[in-house]
């Protein structure tokens, strides 16, 4: 297992560069360029990765928040948001979670949900919406 963990890590630390050159969801533009005063919602991107729908979602004016367990990823996020956004941006596993209950109004994810369901509904509120690309 250790093995295969170095071989993500290794990949991941590779395309960190280049991987935010990958357009953000458009479907996720579409849903969250909808809603109205933005700047008093905060979402959450489970595995940011490199920030593309981090950076779209800070655009639209969300407070955002990302998470990624690859160190290079988190900071080529960080380097693409203003310097009051990049403390939100933080190396942290999905399954440990640093944030209240009910600190989100929304959480994305590119492919986590699948894996992390139940520890994810615990940091989002009542009425809170999960959106998976």
């Amino acid at each position: 297992m250790a093995e295969i963990n170095k071989i993500i890590k290794d990949f991941w630390d590779k395309e960190a560069d280049n991987f935010y050159k990958d357009n953000y969801s458009e479907y996720l533009y579409n849903f969250f360029s909808k809603i109205k005063n933005t700047h008093s919602k905060k979402v959450l991107d489970i595995g940011c990765g490199a920030g593309r729908n981090t950076i779209m979602l800070h655009k639209l004016g969300y407070l955002v928040y990302g998470c990624d367990l690859n160190e290079n990823m988190v900071k080529a996020t960080q380097r693409r948001l203003p310097l009051k956004n990049k403390k939100n941006i933080i190396i942290c596993n999905m399954d440990a979670l640093p944030y209240r209950k009910d600190f989100f109004d929304f959480v994305v994810s590119k492919m986590a949900f699948s894996i992390m369901q139940q520890a994810i509904n615990s940091y989002v509120g009542p009425s809170a919406k999960l959106v998976e690309c």
